[in-house]
């Protein structure tokens, strides 16, 4: 989705969350282990950022720590287990 080398200096809101469907999908926006950290190399100024039901269950979401800039976040996947929510969520000082 998001290709090496590619930046979007100016981006600072994506949504990619999913909003419930009727019938489940069967793939996630994010479903490679880079894909987040593509995400965060292409888009660094990120302030507000969607992945509700983007993120496949064992995604790699530290890379989330990198975006300085992030004060609001919505997440929601079978992945977001207590483990993720203490070692990712909880060092995001900057969410509002």
């Amino acid at each position: 989705m998001f290709q090496p080398g590619r930046v979007f200096p100016y981006l600072t809101t994506l949504c990619l969350g999913f909003e419930e469907e009727s019938e489940p999908r069967t793939q996630s926006a994010l479903d490679q282990a880079d894909d987040l950290r593509r995400l965060v190399r292409c888009c660094p100024k990120l302030q507000h950022l969607d992945l509700a039901g983007a993120v496949a269950d064992g995604v790699n979401m530290s890379p989330l720590l990198q975006l300085r800039q992030l004060g609001n976040l919505g997440v929601g996947c079978e992945g977001l287990d207590d483990r993720v929510i203490r070692d990712v969520i909880a060092k995001l000082t900057g969410l509002r």
